[in-house]
């Protein structure tokens, strides 16, 4: 039984292919990177991503009681005029 490929494992063995048409360099180095990318992203999910940007940039999950409490405070004070 074989396995078909998601369209991000396409996409990488796209990219790896066009990468060794080319000489060694910058171009090939990045068409190699954006390939291993593009499996990190197979392999970890879209929610892998959002954790790091969220973490990276230091900013609260939505999903925590503090940043709930606090909009839902925004939102009465939004309210009350």
């Amino acid at each position: 039984m074989e396995r078909s490929l998601s369209a991000l494992e396409e996409q990488a063995a796209a990219a790896l292919r066009r990468a060794r048409r080319l000489p060694v360099g910058a171009e090939r180095n990045d068409l190699r990177q954006l390939a291993m990318g593009l499996l990190w992203l197979h392999r970890n999910g879209m929610e892998a991503l959002m954790k790091q940007r969220l973490t990276a940039a230091g900013e609260i999950d939505p999903r925590q009681p503090e940043f709930i409490k606090a909009s839902q405070e925004r939102v009465t004070l939004i309210t009350d005029r």
